[in-house]
């Protein structure tokens, strides 16, 4: 048995090999490899030779890069040459794969050159190849070509421009057995552009092959080394330079390769015109010679401070723009250099260390980076006025270096006459009333007039990183629904069965089955007994023991005392009629008598019930507490969920900004200095808001940095975003109309209406105080109704209709601020001169006296993409650009459509 089990071990081994030995011998694969190798083993100065790399059977590789080799000039040949090979053979397949990157290596300079090892990653392995290695020799040119660079002058000052000729020489190539001698455009195309380099001349022969224009030669006689005369082609290709450093003249290097012909022959092609080629050539290449001219560096001696390294011949012109302007104003000064030097290379003068210059204005400390313009080279910057009553700006200095006359030389600009009024910004040094309204006079006078630091004042805090919000909606819900539904619960136990007695049980049913029995009464007694069933059930008897008698008893006080009077005159009647014995004829008549005391008795019933019941009116004010509380939770309620920047970046930037406004403060008549420190606390507040924080004092104090920079069009706009969440706020306000005075003269309205004096009682107390107050008066009304339900409160309808009153008030409260909230949907212009357009878009025309003035106040209608369609106060409507509007309603409370 123990050698039965080897065998079938055995086997099964035998049999595993035999199937692995199977798929080897039908699958054939290869490895990834990679071959360098060169075209030639030497090589001639000047002229290329081909380096390919090849990668065989890979799935992936990395880029191959030829490595740096002083001497070699490396360049890709082109895209990398793909080819794949499958073979069958005997039914097996195999496939091959390649990837052929080449490069053109171009030797400088004669010598043995090594190309390094290169390592390539490929399928995840790193291989490393076998170094390359050639040589390069230099072509003998003999007298055949000559290439000298010629200068114009022997000396020149670093920056000086110099005039150079690339002058090439070829020897005219003549052909003894067919008697022709090459012409010069014959032995220039010889010449390859390619493989040539030519420095400080390539701009040249680029501005040349761009007009399809070639360098033209001409033949003239030039002395060989040997100090013979012989005729040559001369080719001569001009360019400027400008040395930068002293000591010879760098043209960068110059090397002409060509190929000059050895022997020609008949050309036998086919389309062919039997004309003479090429049959064989020899290749030549030559360095220029470096021309003698020296470079020498700019004296120092008598070098004025204004001096930037300009050398040659220059004027100066100034501009500004505008002439008329307030303190901290940015006034646009362009000047425009024109002279004979490198235009690109002149800078700016020094304005931030000219004194004259900045002792009245605030210059920016930066390089400007100019823009030429043929022969003259235009600078633009911004100054600012400190302050008012400037009357110039100065002549401003530009200096250079004349090589001519080889001394420095100083040319000024002409004074600029300008106006600059007092700033626009609240000095806070002088206290005008509060917000009074001003006479006509006044608001005409002086737009610096200032405010009262108390309606001034810059909030700090980091409250103003909290959006202003209130308790959230299931808090409110709660708040407002406990109290009634209290009521309904109570209501519901204490009536609660009656009235389903009544529209379910056994009263209604009772009506209706007196009915039926009265339609089929045939006596006296059937009628009375009818009556009686109904009685019983009204009072909660039994027939059988109820009489006449005590059914009036018990009737009495549920029903009118007409209807149980009459009911019981009936009932005596019927007794009457039955004991007498009533004919048939006398039966209708009992009947329609019957109906008519169980109609009145019905309704009497419900007449009663109606007047003691308290749940209509109590539904009645829960369907005034659902809508209530609606408009509560609708009111806006401000996300704080700002992804942009982190609790601690908010902090600094809003830390930055306030930095900002007390530097501003503390400019003091600086009015440039001022505005720029206004300019960025507002866009830090910007940031802010932009981060989606809307409340009073973030708006408050990004407006008043807005009107303290001048930016009087985007203060009225925030202003008017603060008085959203305090409509109320006489401080804020006072601000607003000093603001919209500035812009348009507006005046404010001379006495507070009923809704002004509501809107300031908002702003005194907070949406949260006015919320839970009124949710307290409301539940107190709730809890009166409900102890009213279960016994006689002497107070209770007083204490009521009081807590109702004050519910109510607080409700129209809180009414008015969502109104305001949402009737917010206004803007302000805040560009200048805005034309409105028929559509939305600047290729629609544009609406004849439809002229918008920075600060114009309208209504958005609609927006589409980055137009909005507005209708102004004036009734004016159309169409303008987002981007000249600010739009007033708060971000928290804007809605999308």
């Amino acid at each position: 048995m123990r050698y039965v089990n080897m065998i079938h071990t055995l086997r099964g081994k035998l049999l595993s090999f035999a199937i692995l030995g199977l798929g080897l011998s039908a699958t054939v694969t290869f490895a990834g490899t990679v071959e360098t190798g060169l075209s030639a083993d030497h090589a001639y100065v000047g002229m290329p030779i081909s380096l390919y790399v090849r990668i065989s059977n890979a799935s992936n590789h990395s880029q191959p890069a030829i490595p740096d080799v002083q001497g070699l000039q490396v360049a890709s040949a082109g895209v990398p040459s793909r080819s794949s090979q499958t073979t069958i053979i005997n039914g097996r397949r195999t496939d091959r794969t390649s990837v052929t990157y080449a490069w053109n290596v171009t030797p400088r300079k004669p010598g043995v050159y090594v190309i390094p090892p290169l390592e390539l990653e490929v399928d995840g392995r790193i291989q490393r190849t076998q170094s390359l290695q050639f040589s390069a020799s230099k072509s003998e040119t003999g007298d055949l070509l000559s290439v000298q660079i010629d200068g114009k002058q022997d000396k020149i000052f670093v920056g000086q421009p110099l005039d150079l000729v690339l002058r090439v020489l070829i020897k005219p190539y003549r052909d003894r057995q067919y008697d022709v001698t090459l012409s010069p455009r014959d032995m220039w195309e010889l010449v390859s552009a390619e493989h040539s380099q030519w420095g400080a001349f390539g701009e040249t022969l680029k501005d040349l092959a761009n007009n399809r224009q070639r360098v033209s030669g001409r033949q003239v006689s030039h002395t060989n080394a040997d100090g013979e005369v012989q005729p040559y082609y001369a080719f001569e290709i001009p360019a400027t330079i400008y040395p930068t450093r002293p000591g010879k003249v760098d043209t960068l290097d110059v090397q002409v390769v060509m190929q000059y012909p050895t022997a020609l022959e008949q050309n036998r092609g086919f389309f062919s015109s039997g004309g003479l080629k090429i049959a064989q050539a020899r290749p030549l290449v030559e360095n220029a010679q470096i021309p003698s001219t020296s470079v020498v560096p700019i004296p120092e001696e008598g070098q004025p401070i204004d001096y930037r390294g300009a050398v040659g011949h220059y004027e100066m012109i100034t501009r500004a723009q505008p002439q008329r302007v307030k303190a901290g104003d940015p006034i646009t000064l362009n000047i425009g250099i024109r002279g004979d030097g490198p235009m690109e290379l002149v800078q700016a003068p020094p304005l931030s260390e000219i004194a004259a210059l900045t002792e009245a204005f605030k210059v920016p400390d930066e390089s400007l980076a100019g823009l030429v313009e043929d022969d003259v080279k235009v600078f633009s910057l911004d100054i600012r006025p400190r302050r008012a009553g400037i009357t110039n700006i100065p002549a401003l200095p530009f200096s250079f270096f004349d090589p001519q006359e080889e001394k420095f030389v100083t040319v000024w600009s002409d004074p600029i006459p300008i106006q600059v009024a007092p700033a626009d910004t609240l000095a806070l040094s002088s206290i005008v009333a509060s917000s009074a309204p001003r006479s006509k006079a006044e608001a005409e006078s002086d737009s610096t007039q200032s405010l009262s630091p108390m309606l001034l004042k810059h909030h700090p805090g980091e409250d103003l990183l909290e959006n202003t919000g209130q308790a959230s909606g299931w808090k409110l819900l709660i708040g407002f629904f406990w109290a009634p539904v209290l009521f309904v619960i109570i209501a519901m136990i204490q009536f609660g069965p009656r009235v389903i007695d009544r529209w379910f049980g056994g009263k209604r049913a009772a009506y209706r089955k007196a009915t039926i029995e009265l339609h089929h009464a045939d006596s006296a007694e059937a009628v009375s007994t009818a009556l009686l069933r109904y009685l019983a059930t009204l009072s909660d008897s039994s027939l059988h023991s109820l009489t006449p008698r005590e059914a009036i008893e018990r009737l009495q006080g549920s029903v009118p005392p007409q209807a149980a009077q009459a009911m019981s005159q009936f009932l005596a009647r019927c007794d009457s009629q039955a004991y007498a014995g009533a004919t048939d004829a006398d039966i209708p008549a009992l009947i329609s008598s019957a109906r008519v005391q169980l109609d009145l008795l019905h309704r009497g019933q419900r007449c009663e019930s109606g007047q003691k019941r308290w749940l209509p009116t109590a539904s009645l004010w829960l369907v005034c507490t659902i809508f209530s509380a609606l408009a509560i939770i609708a009111e806006p309620v401000w996300s704080a969920d700002v992804a942009a920047l982190s609790r601690a970046q908010q902090k600094q930037v809003l830390q930055e900004a306030a930095d900002a406004y007390k530097q501003g403060l503390a400019a003091g008549d600086d009015a440039a200095i001022a505005k720029d420190a206004f300019t960025e606390s507002a866009t830090k507040y910007q940031i802010l808001v932009d981060q989606g924080i809307d409340n009073k004092k973030l708006y408050a104090n990004l407006a008043t940095a807005y009107l303290q920079s001048g930016e009087v069009a985007l203060a009225l706009a925030n202003y008017e975003r603060a008085l959203i969440f305090a409509p109320g706020d006489g401080d804020l306000k006072a601000i607003r109309d000093h603001a919209a005075n500035l812009l348009s003269g507006e005046k404010p309205a001379e006495e507070a209406t009923l809704l002004e004096l509501l809107q300031q009682w908002n702003a005194n107390i907070s949406v949260d105080l006015r919320t839970w107050t009124a949710i307290f008066f409301w539940s107190i009304f709730w809890v009166t109704l409900t102890v009213m339900l279960r016994r006689d409160f002497r107070f209770g309808r007083k204490l009521a209709g009081f807590a109702l009153g004050m519910s109510l008030l607080c409700g129209v409260s809180l009414g008015l601020g969502v109104w305001d909230s949402e009737s917010a949907n206004r803007g302000i212009v805040v560009a200048e001169n805005v034309q409105l357009r028929e559509g939305n878009g600047s290729a629609f025309a544009s609406i004849v006296g439809g002229d918008l003035a920075e600060g114009s106040r309208f209504q958005v209608m609609q927006q589409k993409g980055d137009w909005i369609e507005i209708r102004t106060d004036e009734g004016q409507q159309g169409w303008m650009n987002a981007d000249a509007a600010a739009i007033i309603t708060p971000r928290s409370s804007q809605t999308t459509t």
